[in-house]
This record gives C-alpha cells, sequence and structure tokens, in this order.
C-alpha cells in the first residue's frame, strides 16, 4: 500500500522529504507494437522508486525491454503525485487522471493492454475501469496483474489518513456498506468484467522503521486475492515494498507476470513459434538468422536463445497460411518447402522447424533430410502392416518376408528419390509438390508426381525433336500435305509469319488430361 518516497519520521514529529519523480512516460513505444503493459504505482510511491529495486538497481519496466518474451511490447509508465502529508487527488480523481493520460499518449492505438499495479495503484485502475465501462476502449484491456492490492482496504491506511492530508488514505478505509471503497466492490462486481485479473500478495512482514511501526503484513493474502479471476501467486521473501521490486528477471514476481502475460495476451492473437537448427533436425540452434513473414504484417525478427523464435499475428485466425523467409548470409535453408505454413491453434505444441546449413552444403544436407523423413513414414506403415497381419493371425513366415522385401524396395526407391529432390533446390511446381508430399510421408504420392514430371518431361522432348526434324523435312511452299498426314484437316498446323515464311506449329503428343 505504501512506498518510502519520503523519508518520514512519526516518533520525531518532523519530515523530511527527497524529490520522487510523479512523470508519465514510455520507455519503449514503437509504432509497430501491437501490445502495451502499464505499471502503476501506489500510495506514497512513484514512477521511478516504487519499481527499482534496492539490492541491485534494476528498475522492472526496462527489464521488459531486454527480455525477449516482451520483444514487440510497448511499455508505459503511469505517475502521479501522492504526498505523505500534503493534498494530493482522490483515488476517484486518479481514474479520471489516468483516462486523461492514457488518451494523451495513444495507449488505445494498440490492440492489445495489460496493467501491472502495485498496491493502492490497483484500486484506482479499478476505479477507472467501472467509470468507463461502457467505453470501446476497455475490450483492449486483456490483463490486470495486482501486486499486494488491498482490495477490502486496510486498517492501518484509515490510522494514516488521521495525520494526513492526502485523501487517498481515506479512500482506504476498510470497505463496508457505506463508504468508497465498498461502493467500487459492488461496482467492479456489477460490471462483470471479462478482464484476466491476476492477484500476488506478499508473504514477509515489512520491516519496522519504514511505517515508524513494528513489523506487520500490510496487506494480508485474504485481502490481495479479493475479486480476482486467476490463480493467486505467493511471491516467497517479498514484502508490501519489495514485492515490486525484482532484483532480476528471475525474480519470482517478474517470473510471475511474465506466465500471466504470456498466457492471456498470446491468447488474443495468432501466433507461430519455432527453431532454427543447424544441417539436421536434432542439430544445435542456430541465433541470428533473420526471419520475415512475406504478408509483412509481422516484424522481422532474429532468432535467439538457441535458435527459437516467435511470429505474433494481430489479424491472422489459426489455420490461415503465410510464408516464412529466412535469411543468413552464406547459408541455405535444407527444408525450404516447409516454409509455408498454416498457423497452428496451439503454437507451443507444433513448432517449425527451420534446417539450414551452409550453402555449399546444401545438397548433402538435403538428401539426408529427404531420407530421414521418408524412411520415417516408411517404418511407420511397416510396424502398422506388421500389426495388422499379427492382429489378423496372418503373420506367417512368407507374409513377414514378403512384408520385408517391400519395406527394403520401398527404402530403396526413397533413397533414388531422395537424391533425386537434393539435386533439383529450384525446380518446378511439380518438384515442389512432391517435396511436400515426401517431407509429409506421402512417399508414393511424391513418387508418382515425380514420374508424371519425367513422362511429361519426355513428351515435351519428343514433340520438339519431331517438329524440329519435319521443319527441315518440309517442303517451303506449303505443308498441307505434313497436316493432312499428321492431323485432322480442321485442326491448324502451320502459321504464316509477318514474314510470309512458313512456320511449323509443335504437335502434341500429350493426351489432353496430362498436359499441364
Amino acid at each position: 500500500m505504501f512506498e518510502l518516497c519520503l523519508v518520514f519520521f512519526l516518533s520525531g514529529g518532523g519530515s523530511k522529504a527527497e524529490v520522487c519523480s510523479s512523470d508519465s512516460f514510455y520507455i519503449r513505444n514503437y509504432p509497430t507494437n501491437d501490445d502495451v503493459i502499464i505499471f502503476v504505482h501506489g500510495v506514497t510511491g512513484n514512477s521511478r522508486s516504487t519499481w527499482t529495486s534496492d539490492r541491485t538497481g534494476r528498475y522492472w519496466p526496462e527489464m521488459l525491454t531486454q527480455d525477449p518474451t516482451f520483444d514487440r511490447v510497448n511499455v508505459f509508465v503511469y505517475g502521479y503525485d501522492s504526498p505523505r502529508l500534503g493534498q494530493s487527488l482522490t483515488i476517484g480523481e486518479l481514474g479520471e487522471n489516468l483516462r486523461l493520460v492514457l488518451s494523451s499518449n495513444n495507449i488505445f492505438k494498440h490492440r492489445r493492454v495489460a496493467f501491472l499495479m502495485h498496491s493502492m495503484g490497483g484500486l484506482l485502475v479499478r476505479s477507472f475501469l467501472t467509470e468507463y465501462a461502457r467505453e470501446d476502449y476497455i475490450k483492449y484491456i486483456k490483463l490486470l496483474y495486482f501486486l499486494a492490492t488491498p482490495t477490502e482496504g486496510s486498517q492501518l491506511s484509515s490510522v494514516f489518513g488521521l495525520v494526513s492530508q492526502n485523501p487517498q488514505f481515506g479512500d482506504m478505509a476498510p470497505a463496508d456498506r457505506g463508504n468508497k471503497l465498498g461502493e467500487e466492490i459492488r461496482r467492479w462486481l456489477a460490471a462483470r468484467f471479462d478482464i484476466a485479473s491476476y492477484c500476488a500478495y506478499e508473504t514477509e512482514k515489512t520491516p519496522s522503521g519504514v511505517f515508524g511501526i513494528s513489523p506487520v503484513v500490510i496487506v494480508p493474502m485474504t485481502n490481495a486475492v479479493a475479486l480476482c479471476n486467476r490463480p493467486a501467486d505467493p511471491i516467497p521473501n517479498a514484502n508490501h515494498i519489495t514485492i515490486a521490486k525484482p532484483d532480476n528477471q528471475e525474480a519470482p514476481q517478474y517470473l510471475a507476470f511474465r506466465e500471466a502475460f504470456k498466457r492471456e495476451m498470446s491468447a488474443h492473437a495468432a501466433v507461430l513459434k519455432g527453431v532454427v537448427v543447424a544441417d539436421e533436425e536434432k542439430g544445435p540452434g542456430m541465433n541470428d538468422v533473420s526471419l520475415s513473414i512475406d504478408e509483412g504484417d509481422a516484424d522481422s525478427i532474429r532468432s535467439k536463445d538457441g535458435g527459437k523464435f516467435s511470429f505474433m499475428f494481430p489479424d491472422k485466425q489459426p489455420g490461415e497460411t503465410v510464408h516464412v523467409r529466412v535469411n543468413k548470409e552464406g547459408y541455405t535453408v535444407v527444408n525450404d518447402d516447409q516454409l509455408e505454413v498454416t498457423i497452428p491453434a496451439n503454437a507451443e505444441a507444433k513448432l517449425l522447424i527451420i534446417i539450414v546449413c551452409k550453402t555449399e552444403n546444401r545438397e548433402e544436407m538435403a538428401r539426408r533430410f529427404y531420407r530421414l523423413k521418408s524412411f520415417e513414414a516408411i517404418e511407420q506403415s511397416y510396424q502398422g502392416r506388421l500389426k495388422e497381419l499379427e492382429d489378423t493371425q496372418q503373420a506367417t513366415a512368407a507374409a513377414l518376408t514378403k512384408l520385408q522385401q517391400e519395406r527394403d524396395q520401398a527404402k530403396a526407391q526413397a533413397e533414388r528419390t531422395s537424391e533425386e529432390l537434393a539435386k533439383n533446390n529450384q525446380g518446378s511446381e511439380l518438384y515442389r509438390q512432391a517435396k511436400r508430399l515426401f517431407v509429409d510421408g506421402n512417399v508414393d504420392e511424391a513418387i508418382q508426381v515425380l514420374e508424371d514430371k519425367k513422362l511429361r518431361q519426355s513428351v515435351i522432348k519428343g514433340e520438339k525433336e519431331i517438329a524440329e526434324a519435319i521443319q527441315d523435312w518440309l517442303p517451303k511452299p506449303s505443308c498441307s500435305l505434313l497436316s493432312s498426314v499428321l492431323m485432322k484437316p480442321t485442326t491448324p498446323i502451320c502459321r504464316r509469319s509477318t514474314q510470309h515464311r512458313m512456320v511449323l506449329k509443335p504437335i502434341s503428343l500429350m493426351p489432353a488430361s496430362t498436359r499441364s
């Protein structure tokens, strides 16, 4: 509830003030980011010291900008005046001020908004939300994370209200049917907000000397978790002050908020996650590989932390298709035909694996990749047919020998096909189709596509050779005799150029149903 901004000695009857920042500002504000996190401090706190660790000097809002989880998230810190003794705005008035500050800083240009609030900051945000529950921009708020917020008020606050002119202390008097906080609770329940609300609570007493009183738990657990609709997070080794001051990115309160953010904010956007690896599927992760999306609705990113990457698509839904582009100097993609991706419903359960290798090693790595994929499919088919024979009691020695021979023949054919696919890096659409079928385990279909491709190439080559031979043999004046021999009379075989020279058109030997 309280943050030590003014150095204050109750027992001595005097006070010594130090300057505290009440500014509101962006830590990061990229126009392409769709998400924003807003920090709101508590009574007597400020936009700087509330969130700064006394032990490490780390500043929580700034730490977010150094965390890959929040790569494409803007960060805003709201500040306001909250003296221990002097006059200030009420909680309700601060709610109005919050609306003004958020509006003037274009907060609701973002598609998703999260609030991280300490102590009375949670009451302030609730007041703002209940006052403007009918406004259209409320729908953009997806996450509320409360740190030790006295939802039901505090008797300690009432005591401080006796000696301070700051009305915020009185606004936090224990909730009752006849006071301000009781009314706010009723309004919140009546609004029936469908916003994910997480609560974290202190687990240690705030030491003596901070408030001039004996060590005490400022906001007990039952008070801190009231009105929340998500699991409560106990923060180990944290008192009312330090719960807002994580020492680093591994601190419990930092991790708790990050997990809530990942769970709630990602749920409102289509997400594609994956990893870039070297040479083969189980190869080491590759960092600093540039990745982008053809459509341009997701920013270019780089793989990190062992090759991991993540795209968020605010305007897309799972099931839609995107094409991933990969760029790293001196390297090429081995499984390039897997870069056309259907966005999964569960990004964690279906990661996109992108295999890259040095350009000069592409053919060998591609051969290994296609070979591995085809052998996996063949073995799976073999095991399925083997089980079927066993279940139907037909697994005779002859049947097993035949099945094994078919498997070995399939692998031999797959080996040859793998070499062919690996050599054709820039093939036609038929080759790309064959590659996709091969990688997906449809080995027989892939081989059939390649056979059709060869047939077409053979027919086209034959047509060309016949046309060239006939062109040399054909008498200059006329080609009508050839037309009557090789084609129907109604089908033209010749045309005249602008120079009136007879030119033979190719004759198609391919059935109409197989022409591309």
